[in-house]
């Protein structure tokens, strides 16, 4: 699942490699969840891949079959996942921004974070986070359990557990 600014930026199908195939019997769904709306451009060829999007009353899709385009007057990350579930699906990878994580850790809905810790600073007021919205205060504050580390050049790729 993305959220609709990640979708605008790069409006291809994400899929597995075939060495990374797992017996699969039906395609891969890419999720957007977005309130203004998406367009899949002309040129873009959509395969290997369902598309669905998930959508407010206000928004418009262009390029994408009727039966995959859910409507809701209060489309949030919970129903996605609901929906993603009723269809379903049994993993969701999360590729969304700040505010789709932060509402997923706070509804508790997030099992694992894969976090990669690289060798440049970002910052200042609007500089993306990985939970933006209205953030945690010392009771509901999102804990983590290492899984696993692995250090490559001068990055890190952190896994956590989300802690219940």
């Amino acid at each position: 699942m993305v959220g609709g600014q990640t979708f605008r930026s790069w409006p291809h199908p994400l899929v597995e490699l075939p060495e990374d195939a797992t017996g699969r019997t039906r395609p891969l769904i890419n999720a957007v969840l977005t309130r203004r709306g998406v367009g899949v451009p002309d040129q873009v060829e959509w395969t290997g891949a369902d598309l669905h999007v998930f959508v407010g009353p206000e928004g418009k899709v262009e390029g994408v079959p009727d039966g995959q385009v859910h409507s809701h007057a209060a489309p949030s990350p919970v129903w996605v996942l609901d929906e993603l579930a009723a269809m379903g699906c049994e993993q969701v990878l999360i590729e969304g921004g700040g505010d789709l994580i932060f509402q997923l850790l706070a509804a508790g809905r997030l099992d694992e974070i894969y976090v990669t810790v690289s060798a440049c600073i970002i910052g200042g007021v609007g500089a993306p986070s990985l939970a933006d919205g209205i953030g945690f205060d010392a009771s509901t504050i999102a804990r983590l359990s290492l899984l696993d580390v692995e250090h490559v050049g001068d990055e890190l790729f952190v896994h956590y557990a989300v802690k219940r």
